[in-house]
């Protein structure tokens, strides 16, 4: 590839091609049928160029990459699935809304979409006839053949259709393109189609298709068949004994027979065209097939401005909703239709969070991670562009080498690990709630791009802080109706642990009551133990009553801290507390938020730390439990758990692998192992546990989990 065609695509945007109207509304509107299935969407999307070309692209895309090298629309259209083609459709419809186009660049935008996919149908034709073995392929290659042509009418509406008014061959329009631009339109199509790193020769086929038969004598089979189908769709009915000659020095195929390939050809493109409404036309001077669609142009667009409404530009790839969606599956809904709609990649998401004032990395994708999680930036005045710009309402951008102020360093780091020359910040507000921010790394020509559209960004923006506002909502609905339900649960268990302790304690205090009387030497009092061992382990079983049964085993969502460690120690209180001889002392901060995590699993972590502490103090003692908020570590912010006891402290010994399933000094009944699985459960949790111990002092356990709280607590 030529130096100059690079660097002038890497100006250009390749992203917006036209499409026909025609082609645009049926692909909507069959979108939007109940039992649409993929067949429907490939026999429309594979008679527009433009179209096609995204869906390749998007193929390509990070999220699809490992299917992106297969040409095949069928099965990448499979890959896509049916939400983003749907996405595909409505951006391309919205792209060609937005786009101010005379009507002689649309009459010729009509032409090369006439001309392409006559192309099509006889790269395919010929195909067969020479049994090329993926007439799929040599179709697509046909269709795209002059994408070139559309990127060039895009970016230079007015020079181009200048220098492509009159009926030249594809070797002399290629000519003045050298002389008028320094590059032809199969040089940037080659380009474009390279970008998508297809397992094919497609891009060659394009690059080459107007070179003489004795320059391609040798070349690939695709190579061949579309540079003989890009002439022979060319002749509109006019014989070509130049053509004809190429044929039969290519592949041996003779006059008459490409004759009636033709007149197939003709007859195919013939019915595509009237099944959307398509009138062909001959010109009287030169006997070439045209259409006109400039008087039907605007009824179109208004009807394309309908489906737009009626959509939502948001809802283009409907993401679920619901309290089991997790919300980086809404990010990556709205991640995804800002990749299409606006051609950004790397696109990164930071919300606000309140409580600390600032916005935070928030992964939009399972596979998400890496040193954005590192980074938070202050909402101040000055700050950084991306606060500026949240402040501000607007999207703000900057670019290496360009006119802007300069960035700050947290900008700069967000600008290395996009690997871009610029960054992009759009503010995501809704009905005047800060929600966070798209960063996107940009070129100019993205910039370019962007600032030609910012009422649609401003849609998008405002639509995508509703849909993650919305499904914050409802997570948080969820989790407020699930802690109402367990309240009302443990409310019914305290009742049944209040009246079944009370016995339960009668019932010590007699049996050590009997022990004495009977002294120390009678036979009986290993019955006596036997019974107090049993009253104990009802005591655990009590314990373990007022757990909130589970349908998934572990459930996720925001604990309050506070509550939980009351719950807790007022089972033991009314338990391992009273057969113990062991007193509680809570210091609990008041205005600790919910925090996420697993209540059951916070639960258990606890009750293992609790009852090491209980089974530490045989002689009775103390144990303190605490909360605490806003703990920083390392610039990052933490909640706090300690778990103190007055007891003898851990053995040197023991401490050395205090997390690690070791002999317990609880008697042989005890494998050592609560410790090891508290250990786990915190890791599970993305949090760490500390522990000091000493004979004088006793044991504390410190647990520190990351301070991630709902939006409206932030």
């Amino acid at each position: 590839m030529e130096k100059s065609v690079i660097s002038v695509m890497l100006e250009l945007d390749a992203s917006r091609l036209p499409s026909v109207p025609h082609v645009l509304l049926q692909l909507i509107d069959i979108c939007n049928h109940a039992d649409v299935c993929f067949s429907d969407l490939e026999t429309i999307i594979r008679q527009d160029a433009a179209l096609s070309s995204k869906v390749l692209a998007a193929a390509n895309s990070p999220i699809y990459r490992q299917w992106g090298s297969e040409a095949s629309l069928g099965r990448l259209l499979v890959v896509l699935g049916l939400n983003t083609v749907k996405t595909i459709a409505m951006t391309s419809a919205v792209q060609d809304l937005f786009s101010q186009v005379d009507d002689s660049v649309s009459q010729y935008m009509d032409e090369i979409w006439l001309h392409s996919l006559t192309c099509a149908h006889t790269a395919r034709a010929i195909a067969r006839l020479t049994t090329y073995q993926s007439p799929d392929e040599a179709y697509i290659a046909g269709l795209l053949h002059r994408v070139g042509q559309l990127v060039l009418l895009r970016n230079f509406p007015a020079e181009y259709s200048d220098i492509s008014v009159e009926p030249f061959s594809g070797q002399e329009l290629e000519k003045l393109e050298n002389e008028k631009l320094g590059f032809t339109h199969s040089e940037v199509g080659a380009y474009l189609i390279d970008s998508w790193h297809l397992h094919s020769f497609m891009a060659d086929a394009v690059h080459y298709q107007y070179e003489p038969a004795v320059l391609i004598q040798d070349s690939t089979p695709l190579v061949k068949i579309i540079n003989l189908a890009s002439q022979l769709s060319s002749l509109n009915g006019t014989p070509d004994n130049t053509v004809f000659k190429q044929a039969d020095d290519l592949f041996g195929l003779t006059q008459p027979l490409l004759e009636e390939m033709l007149n197939n050809v003709d007859e195919q493109v013939d019915n595509i065209a009237k099944s959307l409404g398509i009138s062909l036309t001959k010109s009287a001077k030169t006997g070439n097939r045209g259409i006109d669609t400039t008087p039907a142009r605007k009824q179109l667009k208004e009807q394309l401005k309908e489906r737009i409404k009626t959509a939502a530009i948001v809802g283009m790839a409907s993401h679920r909703t619901g309290p089991q969606v997790p919300l980086n599956e809404t990010l990556a809904s709205i991640v995804q239709n800002a990749r299409i709609l606006f051609d950004l990649t790397p696109i990164r998401v930071f919300l606000y969070d309140q409580g600390l004032n600032q916005l935070a990395y928030t992964p939009s994708e399972e596979t998400e991670s890496g040193p954005f999680a590192d980074i938070s930036i202050s909402l101040e005045t000055g700050r950084s562009m991306i606060a500026d710009s949240l402040l501000q309402g607007e999207p703000r951008h900057w670019l290496e080498n360009g006119e802007n102020r300069s960035i700050s360093i947290v900008d700069r780091q967000i600008l290395t690990l996009m690997k871009n020359n610029g960054l992009l910040s759009i503010p995501l507000i809704t009905e005047g709630r800060t929600v966070g921010v798209l960063i996107a790394g940009i070129e100019q020509v993205d910039w370019n791009r962007i600032e030609s559209n910012l009422m649609l960004v401003s849609t998008f923006a405002d639509g995508a802080a509703k849909s993650i506002q919305q499904q914050i909502t409802i997570i948080r609905s969820e989790e407020e109706r699930i802690e109402e339900a367990r309240s009302e649960f443990q409310l019914h268990a305290r009742q049944i642990i209040h009246e079944a302790n009370n016995p339960l304690g009668i019932i010590n205090n007699y049996l050590h009551i009997l022990g004495t009387k009977l002294g120390e030497d009678h036979a009986a009092h290993e019955e006596l133990r036997i019974i107090k061992d049993e009253i104990e382990r009802v005591g655990k079983i009590i314990l373990r009553l007022r757990d909130m049964p589970s349908d998934n085993g572990i459930e996720q969502g925001f604990v309050d801290l506070n509550s939980l460690i009351l719950d807790v120690e007022k089972i033991f209180h009314t338990s391992l507390f009273v057969t113990h001889d062991i007193s509680a002392q809570l210091d609990l901060e008041a205005s600790l938020p919910p925090v996420a995590g697993s209540r059951n699993t916070l639960k258990q972590i606890l009750t293992n730390l609790i009852k090491n502490s209980v089974e530490a103090m045989s002689d009775g003692g103390k144990i303190t439990l605490i909360s605490k908020d806003k703990i920083n570590m390392n610039g990052k912010s933490y909640v706090g758990i300690e778990v103190i006891d007055t007891g003898p402290g851990i053995p040197d010994e023991i401490m050395e692998n205090i997390f690690s399933p070791v002999k317990s000094t609880k008697g042989a009944g005890n494998a050592g192992l609560g410790l090891t699985i508290v250990k786990n459960l915190i890791n599970e949790l993305s949090g760490s546990i500390s522990c000091t111990s000493s004979h004088e002092k006793g044991t504390t356990f410190q647990i520190r989990l990351p301070r991630r709280i709902p939006m409206g607590d932030m």
